[in-house]
């Protein structure tokens, strides 16, 4: 009696644990199908903002016309490379997959033959042209903009290349320059010749010159000084006399020069 007890107890309690796991099941079903409804109702409410239909009544699609072939041959080439990316990029089944995207080609070319389009308006055609002719002014005064703008440039490269020019010109006759003035160093350093102190002096006179009588004296001995005086004012106006007194003055400012350089 106690076994026949027990099992009928034991069978209502695995019924009951199924039963609890049948419902749980249900609810988490339940919150999934609620989970994906919420997430795909943004997206609706977004699709159907963007999204416009438009009636077309029987007189307007009496206006259709064929697709044209332009634009068929336009659709055409663009399926070409969109097949041949995509066999690129396929490893395996190359002859298959391209068997299956030319033979979808070709009905959605035969399907494009038969299709109806709106023709388009005039007056989109008549604004075209006029956009078209502003697009041409546009791009001319922009072509005459950039070919001023290129002289401009090339007068800048011009005087930039005369600049280096000139200033080449100027280094070489600075260049010049140093090299006379040190030949004339050097040939004054051979004329003049320096003492202990730095400081220029002239040669030694020999004895010999100190011993000759002085010339003040020997004018003095003449008894026409009147004339001598007329001589000696005709001596000193003289060309001759002019141009060695001014050699002798440059000599002097180039021996002071040399003496202050020196001292430097």
């Amino acid at each position: 009696m106690a076994k026949e007890q027990l099992e009928p107890s034991r069978k209502k309690r695995g019924t009951d644990g199924r039963q609890r796991k049948r419902n749980l099941q249900r609810q988490k079903g339940a919150q999934g199908v609620q989970e994906q409804q919420s997430t795909e109702s943004p997206k609706a409410e977004t699709a159907s903002l963007y999204t416009k239909v438009l009636k077309v009544t029987q007189r307007q699609r009496a206006k259709w016309r064929p697709l044209p072939k332009s634009s068929r041959e336009h659709l055409e080439s663009t399926m070409h490379w969109l097949i041949t990316s995509l066999l690129y990029k396929t490893a395996e089944n190359h002859t298959e997959a391209e068997k299956h995207l030319n033979l979808l080609k070709k009905r959605l070319l035969k399907s494009l033959e038969n299709l109806q389009v709106p023709m388009e308006k005039q007056s989109s055609l008549k604004n075209a042209h006029s956009f078209l002719a502003k697009e041409k002014t546009k791009s001319a005064a922009l072509e005459d903009g950039l070919a001023e703008l290129q002289d401009e440039i090339d007068k800048v490269v011009q005087a930039a290349e005369f600049r280096e020019e000139t200033i080449q010109r100027l280094q070489k006759e600075v260049q010049e320059l140093k090299c006379e003035l040190a030949a004339e160093e050097a040939t004054a350093s051979k004329l003049f010749y320096k003492d202990g102190n730095h400081g220029l002096a002239l040669p030694d006179f020999s004895k010999d010159s100190l011993k000759l009588p002085i010339l003040q004296n020997e004018l003095l001995k003449i008894k026409n000084q009147q004339g001598l005086l007329n001589d000696l004012n005709t001596l000193q106006k003289s060309e001759e006399m002019t141009t060695m007194s001014a050699f002798l003055e440059e000599a002097y400012e180039n021996v002071d020069s040399l003496q202050s350089e020196t001292v430097r």
